[in-house]
Formats: C-alpha cells, sequence, structure tokens
C-alpha cells in the first residue's frame, strides 16, 4: 500500500517546522533585548508600549513569517538554487527575504495597534504611523537582522546538503571529533556500462546523465531513510545506521525504490539520451569506526573492513547476472516479509578476503501499486 506521505515531504516539512521554532525563539530573544536597552535608556519607541503585546505581535509574525519564508525555502529556492554558486544563492535569498520581511513587519505593525487601540484604530490615524514606521530605524533593524537570520538559515541548509544530511549539526557539536564505534549498513551501488555510455554520450553530456541519475537515486535515498556517504565515480555508497536499515528492511527497499523511481522516468532518459540507466549494488553491515579526518579540509569518514567486503560483493554482480547482492550476515538480520525473497548462491571468494562469503541475491515477490507504477513506466518508455 502506497504511503500517504512520502519521507521526503515529512522531512521538509519537520524542516520547516525546525525553522518555524528556531526563528519565534530568537524573535523574543531580539524582543527582550530591545525591551532591556529601552528600560536601560528610560526612553519607548511608543508611548502605549507594552512587552505582551509586542511579545505577542512578534511571535504572530514571525510564525507566519517562520511558515513562510521556511517553505519557500525548503519547497522552491533551495530545490531550484541548488547549483547555483553560494554566493549567488545569498544574493537571491537575501532579495527574496528583504521583500517578504518588509510585507511581515507591516502586517506585525498593523496587527500590534489593532490589539492596543481596537477597530477604531483604523479609523484614525493608521497610514500615518504607517508610513512613519517605515521610515523609522525599527524597521530598517527589523529588516536587517531577519535578513542575518534568513541568509544563515539558507546558508546552513545548504551546507547541511553538501556534506550530508545532519552532519553539519554533528561537525558542530564535534560528534566525531573522537573516532567512534557505529553498527552500519553500506550500500554500493554502481551505473552499468558508465565507459560505454561516456564514450556514446560525449563527457559532456554523460556528466549530466550522471547528475540526473544521482538526482533521482538520491529520493530513493530519502524515502528508505538512508544518507549518502560519497560519491566516487560512477558509484555512490549509502549508509544507514543499523537499526534504521534493518526497519522495514530500508535498506534492501531503498534499491527497488531507486529502481522504480528510474523506471518512471525511463522515458525521459530515452529522451534526452536514448537510453536508461541500469545499476548493480551489493549491501553488507557490520562495526565501523567513524570519526573527523583532514586538517585544510575536514570530513566525516567511515572505516572498517565492512566498506571493503561491500565494495568487493558489489564487484561480483556481473558474473552472477544480478542487479543485488546482499551478504548472509545481513541476510539472517533482515526481515523481509514476504514483500522480498532472498535466495542463496553459496559462499563467494572475495579479493583480498582470506574466507569465503556467502551471498544471496534478493527479488522483489511484492504484487501491488509499486510494480504497477513500473509497468506504466516501460510503457510509456515504449
Amino acid at each position: 500500500m502506497k504511503k500517504l506521505i512520502s519521507n521526503n515531504l515529512k522531512i521538509r516539512l519537520r524542516t520547516v517546522v525546525f525553522i518555524t521554532i528556531g526563528w519565534i525563539f530568537l524573535g523574543v530573544l531580539n524582543i527582550y533585548y530591545n525591551h532591556l536597552v529601552r528600560l536601560s535608556q528610560q526612553a519607548f519607541e511608543f508611548n502605549d508600549y507594552e512587552l505582551e503585546t509586542v511579545l505577542v505581535t512578534n511571535a504572530f509574525a514571525v510564525f507566519i513569517g517562520g511558515l513562510v519564508g521556511g517553505s519557500l525555502m525548503i519547497f522552491f529556492l533551495k530545490d531550484k538554487l541548488r547549483r547555483f554558486p553560494l554566493g549567488l544563492v545569498i544574493i537571491i535569498n537575501t532579495l527574496s527575504f528583504i521583500l517578504i520581511i518588509a510585507l511581515v513587519s507591516i502586517l506585525a505593525f498593523v496587527f500590534y495597534y489593532w490589539l492596543l487601540a481596537g477597530p477604531s484604530y483604523f479609523d484614525g490615524d493608521l497610514w500615518f504611523n504607517l508610513e512613519q514606521f517605515i521610515f523609522s530605524y525599527a524597521f530598517l533593524l527589523n529588516l536587517i537582522v531577519w535578513t542575518v537570520i534568513s541568509t544563515t538559515t539558507m546558508v546552513i541548509l545548504q551546507v547541511n546538503d553538501k556534506y550530508g544530511r545532519g552532519m553539519f549539526l554533528d561537525s558542530i557539536l564535534g560528534r566525531y571529533h573522537t573516532p567512534k564505534h557505529e553498527e552500519r549498513i553500506f550500500m554500493f551501488l554502481d551505473l552499468k556500462s558508465s565507459t560505454t555510455i561516456a564514450e556514446q554520450l560525449g563527457h559532456k553530456k554523460y556528466f549530466k546523465l550522471l547528475n540526473r541519475f544521482f538526482d533521482d537515486v538520491t529520493k530513493g535515498v530519502i524515502e528508505s531513510k538512508g544518507e549518502i556517504y560519497q560519491y566516487v565515480g560512477d558509484e555512490i555508497v549509502i549508509t544507514w545506521k543499523m537499526n534504521e536499515g534493518l526497519e522495514g528492511a530500508n535498506c534492501v527497499r531503498c534499491f527497488f525504490e531507486i529502481e522504480r523511481i528510474i523506471n518512471k522516468k525511463a522515458y525521459k532518459y530515452m529522451e534526452k539520451y536514448k537510453l536508461t540507466p541500469s545499476f548493480k549494488a551489493a549491501l553488507h553491515g557490520g562495526e565501523v569506526t567513524t570519526g573527523e579526518v583532514g586538517t585544510f579540509k575536514k570530513d566525516i569518514v567511515f572505516t572498517g573492513d565492512v566498506l571493503n567486503t561491500t565494495s568487493r560483493i558489489e564487484d561480483k554482480c556481473n558474473e552472477f547476472g544480478a542487479k543485488l547482492l546482499v551478504s548472509a550476515d545481513l541476510v539472517a538480520q533482515l526481515q523481509l516479509d514476504g514483500e522480498f525473497e532472498a535466495k542463496e548462491i553459496g559462499n563467494v571468494e572475495l579479493r583480498g578476503k582470506q574466507n569465503p562469503v556467502k551471498v544471496y541475491t534478493i527479488s522483489r515477490c511484492f504484487v501491488g501499486e509499486e510494480q504497477l507504477e513500473d509497468t506504466e513506466g516501460a510503457l510509456n518508455m515504449a
């Protein structure tokens, strides 16, 4: 049964909520700071100044601004500007939010006086006071403060996308400053016949194909709660924390979700590149050491035999004509629940390994909406 809300949408909505809550918190801090400054100077900008009214007004304004601005960032600007230079992203973001902040500030001003004076205020000096407010120092300062906050938020989102979801916060908190042991699952996913495709398309067009393919793969990774660890040429290394990868067989589901997405868009690939990308992958899990490395360019890396073994298993896909190979150790921990079928291949000699490793191939046996969508994609391609 198809999910009502995709994991990608859940993540986006959750991010909008976090942005809104964070902005409200910063807004309240800003109001208390201004209040203390006014008290110390014993000068109020408005005679009818009331802290509670200002707090309510600003909380309302920032709530609206957070929902509108956060949604604009997450559902439009972040995706549209992803391929732009960071400097241009900052400029476009700044101009967009200057307009939004100005409009929200004006609405907050009107709402503030409505709370103080009631509906009768609209029969009086609304337009005169509004004009004074727009050309006041307070309006300019508010515009500058919130433009800086919104631009910083966008930069954080862009950096988080660059280094992986959650990695930016982990770096700030120093979570991996000291190496730690983790149980993780890894998938090595490789584009088939990449050399031949590159020769057919030429390097520039091949790069565009690869970029589009990676975008579609990312959607499947997000839906299965995975993280993209790194890109190595035409290969993607995907990882899960052990419990998240095993939950609902997410690590296996990821492969077939990517396959579904590619099949659904097969006709678009055919229109532009005269081919549909195919791929193979391997899954394995175990203990790795995770830590931060580098001096001038820092990165968070995983080390351990798990990665080498996964890579070696992936090398065997062509030999056995398999799309997906999974180690026996991981299969033993998976709950496939009749949706997926595991078939034993047997013990396989892996390059660089002293002992053979038992592997399985996994296929999807569930007939439902997903397979119907695959069929529709194939018909569209035809």
